[in-house]
């Protein structure tokens, strides 16, 4: 994938936005050759959003956001964890400063927890699929530092996936784990107060992932 693959997504033919509903920056959806892709500029949250949209401190590329994602997700894919195939990263730097990019292969027939919550009920299986696949992921010691319902996807044949790992990592312990799983459970009553439509059932639904996280194997 040359440089110019990055650049000006929404001037390129077939590209698109992608509204997830979440995420700093703007996610697009562009085509690579034969190969359809998801292509994310990295960008500030916060107070520091008013210093600098998109510079980040740091002069090792490295040590950039889009590469530790992107050597992350090669890292899960090893394991065959449920995550998006990484293609591609871009450090463009700025004196101390870098901006940065990171280009992923889409997952087809996906949607997240919030989209699909929005017009149906989620069933008891997916649930607990959704709770295997937090449990592989534990598994291997990668905590996901956003774990969200956003973050959550589940394709047309009921396979979860995970996606979005900036600043995300493997870590040591056990003890971060439940406080991983209860940002999730943060995240679903967020959604479920502020959607007008919001099928999600804390008394049936969030046993039903525990179950399948509590039952998922460790992957050898």
């Amino acid at each position: 994938i040359s440089a110019g693959a990055f650049d000006a997504p929404h001037c390129r033919p077939g590209s698109r936005p992608m509204a997830t509903g979440s995420g700093r920056g703007q996610v697009h959806v562009v085509n690579v050759g034969q190969a359809t892709a998801l292509l994310r500029h990295y960008r500030r949250g916060g107070l520091m959003a008013r210093i600098s949209r998109d510079r980040f401190l740091g002069m090792d590329p490295w040590a950039s956001r889009g590469m530790r994602e992107y050597l992350l997700l090669r890292l899960m894919r090893s394991w065959r964890l449920p995550v998006p195939a990484p293609l591609a990263a871009r450090v463009e730097q700025a004196g101390p400063a870098y901006r940065s990019d990171i280009m992923v292969g889409l997952l087809p027939g996906t949607r997240n927890l919030v989209q699909i919550m929005a017009v149906t009920t989620i069933p008891a299986t997916a649930w607990a699929a959704i709770g295997q696949a937090i449990r592989r992921m534990h598994d291997r010691q990668v905590h996901h530092a956003d774990l969200n319902a956003h973050n959550l996807l589940l394709d047309d044949g009921g396979q979860a996936w995970i996606v979005d790992f900036d600043k995300c990592g493997v870590r040591a312990g056990d003890d971060w784990k439940d406080a991983n799983l209860q940002r999730l459970l943060r995240s679903l009553r967020k959604e479920k107060a502020r959607q007008p439509i919001c099928h999600w059932r804390e008394d049936t639904d969030w046993p039903s992932l525990l179950d399948g996280y509590r039952k998922s194997q460790a992957v050898g």
